[in-house]
């Protein structure tokens, strides 16, 4: 979402804007003018629509339709394809009309963003939700629907007890999973489970010399030699694209040589950086480095390198890898004098010159680089370290022995029928299957049957693997039992040689409780919407077209208008918080509510104030009595600094007083 983005907003009538959600499934949340939030197969960004089923059990959504026509004649029909429970579906409203089983699916029509009907209608005809006569206008990346208010209760959680065993046969079958199982011989431990023998990304060592270093042989004599060496830096680095002193070369985003600063110049100095690069095919593979002094790339038994001192250049030079596979990389450069930067950059083909549509830098998984790997140097493990999620260490049991962990979590459900949704969020490398009390009810990269010594069918790159995967297993909530249950993993690794391994498993009950219609500050697209939104919504004109208003703060986005208010009041559950000093009147911070006509309320933050010690605060009540039941206005935004307050609007009539909101509220 674009911070400058400067919103006009009309808030309609709370009866108008109330879908009717009388079915299972309703129409939680749509994007008529999405920009850049989300992005189809194609990599465009239609506009979306999101629909959520409420119930506990899957639902067929076979003769369920979306339309934009009051009339209900034209209907764009789901295929028969199933919605679990608690979960979220996403339709492309493209106008494209794609119904493939397995892909994302595209409606007939299109939103308009100034307005229209949208219905989402049952088999029979009738509706489950609709936006009637039409939802009010659309702004960019800005998307519109039901309020959900969230609460999380969880059964187990990161660090939760585990018993822990690396089979040697298939004697147990099945029976590990089962909740009777007994499991006293296995190791004790706690999630996550895992080792890391390497990291993504390479090794970086920095050699700050005592002599000076204008040539490669005098660089590989620094690094061999420590009394040639001053001072000595390493980390886990996941890209070559240093940058010291001078300018950017042909990548943004530098980092700086380790143990220094950009922009405080260091000469006389000798980078090493190792790593295990993957070459995915056979074939020519054009490797380049810009440098700014010498270098030299060893990858195998290739290498190239710029001996000289030189300012910033490009080498290029393309290998003929036999086959595909794990090369070792030793990459060397060194600083002489002036300026200094160095990049390691790769394409798959023959190229003479770096351009930027095939080049990628070397370790940027991410935008297509090639995956590197190295071992975790002394204080360093990088971003993509697992270090930080590794409670229980297998590395002696499992590694180069099996690429298969068995773990039981036992966990307490003491009433499960009151639950009204389960999730398993899963940190994992590089692939599961996850069991309930004996039934299955995950898996990722597994094989069909899975036996003991199974590996993962894929990988599962560490940049994703650190962030939890979410999977809706509320179909399952039936394999839950009151009192004692065993959640069961079979983590699978790549292989039994492989670097890394890491399970991390969390379960969730997530319930959802609908409120009124809101347009939100983050879309969420798949998933339940939060609590930020833009509350007060106006066609409005602005008193001062400038990010700053007279207090000082900075606002990212800033409109203000007409709402017919009932009373401006105190939250009656929070405090004020503590009274500051500002440009000669105090103020205080008041979790506050705005009560409107339709009988629903806002919450938010206000800013009262006082010119003086032996003045009246200037608060939402006393608005309200000066104020009655006249129309408002209003102003509302995010501040990105500085504190709103309380004050008086001189560009209106006299009566009429301007509230600023601090923040966004919710309902």
């Amino acid at each position: 979402m674009k911070s400058a983005l400067r919103l006009h907003l009309w808030m309609c009538c709370l009866a108008v804007l109330a879908p009717s959600a009388t079915g299972q499934v309703i129409l939680s949340e749509f994007m008529a003018d999405n920009k850049t939030v989300f992005a189809d197969e194609n990599g465009q960004f239609p506009d979306w629509i999101e629909i959520y089923n409420t119930s506990a059990t899957t639902v067929n959504l076979n003769g369920w339709s979306l339309t934009d026509d009051p009339t209900h004649q034209a209907r764009w029909f789901f295929p028969a394809t199933n919605l679990t429970a608690k979960g979220f579906m996403v339709v492309f409203a493209s106008g494209t009309n794609r119904v493939v089983l397995g892909q994302p699916l595209h409606a007939d029509f299109g939103l308009k963003a100034s307005g229209e009907y949208l219905a989402l209608l049952k088999p029979d005809g009738t509706v489950a939700t609709e936006f009637a006569p039409m939802f009010p206008q659309q702004f960019p990346d800005i998307s519109y629907g039901v309020g959900q208010d969230v609460t999380t209760n969880t059964l187990v959680s990161t660090g939760a007890s585990a018993q822990i065993l690396i089979p040697t046969s298939g004697t147990l079958g099945s029976t590990w999973t089962q909740t009777s199982f007994n499991d006293s011989g296995w190791i004790s431990g706690a999630t996550g489970v895992g080792y890391e023998t390497a990291v993504a990304g390479f090794a970086v060592y920095n050699y700050v010399a005592n002599v000076g270093v204008c040539d490669l042989t005098t660089a590989e004599g620094v690094i061999s030699d420590p009394a040639q060496q001053s001072a000595f830096h390493a980390e886990n680095a996941p890209v070559i694209n240093y940058l010291n002193t001078s300018g950017s070369a042909n990548y943004a985003n530098d980092r700086t040589f380790p143990g220094f600063s950009i922009g405080v110049d260091m000469n006389n100095y000798v980078i090493e950086a190792t790593a295990t690069i993957t070459i995915p095919a056979a074939g020519n593979w054009t490797f380049g480095v810009n440098s700014d002094d010498g270098f030299s790339l060893a990858l195998g038994s290739f290498s190239m390198s710029y001996p000289n001192p030189r300012g910033p250049g490009d080498t290029l030079q393309t290998f003929n890898f036999p086959a595909a596979g794990d090369y070792s990389l030793r990459l060397v450069f060194y600083e002489c004098g002036g300026g200094s930067e160095v990049e390691l950059y790769a394409a798959q083909g023959s190229y003479t010159l770096w351009n930027p549509t095939n080049f990628r830098l070397v370790g940027d998984t991410a935008n297509g680089g090639l995956a590197v790997k190295a071992p975790v140097v002394s204080g360093g493990g990088g971003t993509t370290s697992y270090r930080p999620f590794i409670n229980t260490d297998v590395q002696g049991q499992m590694n180069g022995l099996n690429a298969s962990a068995y773990i039981r979590v036992p966990f307490n459900a003491a009433d499960p029928a009151t639950l009204e949704s389960l999730t398993l969020r899963m940190r994992y490398d590089d692939g599961f299957v996850a069991y309930l009390n004996g039934m299955e009810v995950a898996r990722r990269n597994a094989p069909t049957t899975p036996q003991w010594n199974s590996a993962a069918t894929a990988s599962h790159p560490n940049y994703q693997a650190l962030l939890f995967e979410e999977i809706n297993i509320s179909d399952h909530l039936n394999a839950l039992r009151a009192g004692n249950n065993v959640l069961a993993i079979q983590g699978l690794n790549q292989s039994g040689s492989d670097t890394d391994f890491l399970i991390l498993p969390e379960l969730v009950e997530y319930k959802v409780a609908a409120l009124t219609n809101h347009y939100f500050a983050t879309p969420t697209p798949g998933s339940p919407n939060g609590s930020g939104f833009f509350a007060f919504v106006a066609d409005t004109k602005f008193d001062h077209d400038r990010d700053h208003d007279r207090y000082g703060q900075c606002h990212h986005h800033l409109h203000d208008g007409w709402l017919d208010a009932v009373a401006v009041e105190r939250h009656p559950l929070h405090r004020p918080d503590s009274d500051q000093q500002h440009r000669g009147h105090s103020r205080r911070r008041v979790p506050g509510r705005l009560r409107t006509v339709g009988g629903g309320h806002t919450d938010l933050h206000f800013f009262e104030r006082r010119d003086s010690p032996v003045s009246g605060w200037l608060t939402p009540a006393r608005l309200a009595g000066q104020l009655g039941r006249k129309r408002r206005r209003l102003r509302h935004g995010s501040e990105c600094g500085g504190q709103p307050g309380v004050q008086r609007d001189d560009h209106q009539r006299p009566e009429n007083n301007s509230v600023l909101l601090a923040g966004h509220g919710s309902q």
